[in-house]
């Protein structure tokens, strides 16, 4: 650990020692192996706090495969149910019936079918992934390639009047500059 570490979302210094240290954890959820002597992937997590904004935060690099949605929200049609009844509700408190809304990190349109099976017409994506891509194009959904970064081109739709972030934004390394763009 050295003394100039920094806060992912504000850059303020972040309290030391760690509050919680991991030893040998796997690197990443889907890098699991099924051979439990199997060790040569794990790190050491260490779990700090900002000093400025208290984020709860590790400061290991992101996985390779972090521009990637990986979810399995369109498993139970319970949660469907109730994710539907969650968004009509905020649509309505937020007055966005006929307004743009777009989901950053679409995956592959769990939750695109979702605003649209309740009536949201004006619904796009932004997703990483070619194959999440390609999955919310046979659902004949309206979905960019790109992720929220300095390399993401002017989107055509935008402006938007509303968006969401679904089990993603935990994943981006650099929030602050992906809060900016999504601002701009």
């Amino acid at each position: 650990m050295g003394t100039n570490l920094k806060c992912r979302a504000c850059s303020s210094q972040l309290f030391e020692p760690p509050l919680l240290s991991y030893k040998d954890s796997p690197i990443s959820a889907q890098g699991f192996h099924s051979n439990p002597d199997h060790d040569n992937n794990n790190v050491t997590i260490d779990i700090l706090q900002c000093t400025k904004c208290n984020l709860i935060q590790h400061i290991l690099p992101p996985v390779s495969y972090y521009r990637e949605v990986i979810r399995a929200v369109s498993v139970s049609s319970e949660i469907k149910k109730f994710k539907a009844k969650q968004l009509k509700k905020w649509i309505n408190k937020n007055n966005l019936i006929n307004k743009k809304y777009i989901e950053i990190g679409c995956g592959s349109g769990e939750y695109l079918d979702i605003m649209r099976s309740i009536g949201m017409e004006k619904v796009f994506g932004l997703e990483h992934s070619t194959k999440n891509i390609s999955a919310c194009k046979l659902k004949k959904l309206n979905v960019n390639k790109g992720y929220l970064d300095h390399n993401l081109e002017q989107l055509n739709e935008a402006p938007f009047d509303a968006f969401g972030i679904f089990s993603f934004m935990e994943h981006w390394p650099n929030p602050k500059e992906s809060l900016s763009l999504l601002w701009n």
